[in-house]
């Protein structure tokens, strides 16, 4: 009896044991809403390791997907191991300007959880997650001290009730198309941003606030929609404490929310140029595209500073380099500073209330030596910003570079813009003397022969790559002449690029010749570059776009198309009241080639309760400038 009454006692032991450790690897959930409640991040920690999903409206749109990060030091765990150390809550509200970008006052409003951890080594991380109205954002903090190096990150991304994507196979320059897909494809390499239609809604996945660390994409995993987030640069080194970069969704039921939100922007810190005054986005003409050798030529030139000011752009984009030699290969610093006639056009353009800005390779401006000598010279002589070409890497030594070169320039007050480059991640905010970025296939390519862009390609890049920022696409062309294949958008649709596509540094890619006369002048004149607000109206990757930018009281709406000919409805929703003056640009010939496409122009009176109707033609576009008739 006794030896039943031992082993039944041992038994309910081995029980109460068994089920104190399974309360102790029971899940830890916590969630934070959006502002609005409509989006719900959950974040897991479950038998020591961290994954979190999201909601829009109560319907998955993120499913369970991993989060951690490793490093190399012995201590440097967080993947594994790990147990909850506590939580706090805060709210993010403000407001901020921005002198270039789709929108003059931008709205940072988000609630935020951070979560802190212990690892098996009692090394501690927080985890900052935020969500705001428009999407979810993540944040690894490391705390300590001393140096270590970044081994591998757990982060994933799994599109919940995936039904397409629009990745980009990665290359360093991200000068590749948006290819439609079925999802991604395992351990194939893909550039952020990428963009992703779910049975529940629409996701654009990226990475904000990268400064000194390795820029990232994705991997695909074993699934579609499922991916992986690693450093396309290669490892990085790192200072603790240290905060990683932002993983971000941007979450909307449709497309068009995300082509309005600037939430990679905010992720970023505040403007560290107390003023901003000489910051001047604007037009520019581009030389380069139309007339390869006219950089070498000052008559040449000056009929571009000519057009720039007929037409009232801002900027003529004069690579400086080039004017010396045989007008093709970038020439030394002690070669072209020589030439007597660069002081001079500058002086010619100046005149003419038109600023100029050079070009040259980023190894040429690589130390605080370098810099002087170079934009040095361009201060002493009026030229009011560069262009800084061939970075073509997300290695952290290449980011740091771009830390180091802004604020060369940022201390000469000289605009600035990147080209060969990634794809930014919001680095206007805090730097909005960046006029542009380019890490995109643009129409520069019809000169290489190679790959082309084409009316598909264009459309796709107003819900991908521009979301994320100010976009050198060096577009609306007309009298540019390929190398490879021809062109297939009409005139209409390249002039419409102009408020499509947003840029400081808005490139119209146009000769003078070809401007001359041109039935889109009207359109083009005095165009702004920097807007007051944005409404994206309709449209949706695969197919076109339509959307409306704001200028004080007037407003640009412009549309695009790839394939078909289509209807575009466009409720006049979004004016003031009042009566407006529509003077609409659109295609001629139906079915034409490229070179025998005609822009029609009309004027039309509309209010807030006009639903326009619009007919654009197969590849095809459209413009719109409205003018308030009436007193609001």
């Amino acid at each position: 009896m006794t030896t039943v009454k031992g082993k039944t006692t041992m038994k309910c032991l081995v029980f109460l044991l068994a089920c104190c450790r399974t309360a102790g690897l029971q899940a830890q959930t916590w969630s934070t809403a959006s502002p609005d409640g409509n989006i719900l991040a959950k974040v897991t920690l479950e038998n020591g390791s961290l994954s979190y999903a999201a909601t829009l409206k109560g319907e998955d749109i993120l499913s369970a997907a991993s989060m951690g990060i490793e490093l190399e030091a012995a201590d440097g765990r967080f993947t594994t191991g790990l147990k909850s150390a506590g939580q706090s809550d805060a709210k993010i509200d403000e407001t901020y300007a921005m002198p270039v970008g789709k929108r003059t006052r931008c709205v940072n409003r988000a609630n935020e959880k951070t979560l802190s951890f212990k690892n098996a080594e009692g090394r501690g991380m927080d985890l900052v997650v935020r969500v705001y109205d428009d999407g979810v954002a993540w944040r690894y903090r490391i705390k300590g001290k001393g140096s270590a190096r970044v081994r591998s990150e757990a982060s994933a991304f799994n599109v919940a009730s995936g039904q397409a994507g629009w990745l980009q196979n990665y290359e360093n320059a991200y000068e590749r198309p948006y290819n439609k897909t079925n999802g991604g494809k395992p351990r194939v390499r893909y550039a952020f941003p990428a963009m992703f239609e779910s049975k529940n809604g629409w996701v654009l996945l990226t990475e904000a606030s990268v400064y000194d660390y390795s820029g990232a994409g994705l991997i695909g995993g074993a699934k579609p929609f499922s991916f992986t987030v690693a450093p396309m640069g290669g490892g990085a080194d790192i200072a603790r404490p240290w905060a990683s970069p932002w993983r971000v969704a941007i979450i909307a039921r449709r497309p068009g929310a995300i082509v309005e939100s600037t939430l990679v922007q905010n992720l970023n810190p505040a403007c560290e140029i107390k003023d901003t005054s000489w910051i001047t986005p604007g037009a520019t003409t581009f030389p380069w595209l139309t007339a390869r050798l006219g950089n070498k030529d000052p008559k040449r030139m000056k009929q571009f500073v000519d057009l720039a000011a007929k037409m009232g752009w801002k900027w003529l984009e004069f690579d400086i380099p080039l004017a010396a030699g045989n007008g093709r290969a970038i020439t030394k610093f002690e070669q072209w500073s020589k030439v007597p006639w660069i002081p001079e056009l500058v002086k010619y353009a100046s005149s003419k209330g038109i600023k100029c800005y050079g070009w040259d390779h980023w190894r040429n401006l690589d130390s605080p030596e370098k810099c002087e000598k170079i934009l040095g010279w361009y201060v002493k002589h009026g030229i009011k910003g560069i262009k800084i070409d061939f970075l073509n890497s997300d290695s952290q030594e290449r980011f740091k570079y771009r830390t180091f070169v802004v604020r060369q320039c940022a201390d000469r007050k000289l605009m600035l813009s990147f080209h060969g480059a990634a794809a930014p991640r919001g680095q206007q905010r805090r730097w909005p003397h960046i006029a542009t970025v380019e890490g995109v296939m643009g129409e520069e390519w019809y000169t290489f022969g190679k790959r082309t862009p084409g009316p598909l390609h264009n459309v796709s890049l107003a819900f991908t790559r521009n979301v994320v920022g100010s976009m050198d696409y060096h577009g609306t062309t007309f009298s540019m002449k390929p190398r490879g294949a021809a062109r297939k958008t009409t005139d209409a649709h390249e002039m419409a690029l102009a408020v499509v596509f947003e840029s400081g540094w808005q490139c119209i890619s146009v000769s003078p010749e070809g401007m001359k006369g041109h039935p889109a002048g009207g359109f083009l004149k005095d165009i702004p570059t920097a807007w007051d607000d944005i409404k994206a109206i309709s449209g949706r990757p695969d197919e076109y776009v339509a959307l409306a930018r704001r200028k004080g009281r007037k407003w640009y709406l412009a549309g695009i198309n790839a394939g078909k000919a289509r209807t575009v409805r466009i409720p006049m929703d979004f004016l003031s009241n009042g009566e407006y003056k529509a003077a609409i640009y659109r295609d001629g010939k139906a079915g034409a080639t490229p070179t025998e496409t005609e822009v029609l122009v009309e004027t039309v009176n509309v209010d807030k309760t006009t639903v326009h109707e619009l007919q654009m033609q197969a590849d095809g576009g459209f413009g719109i400038v409205l003018e308030a008739r009436t007193a609001r």
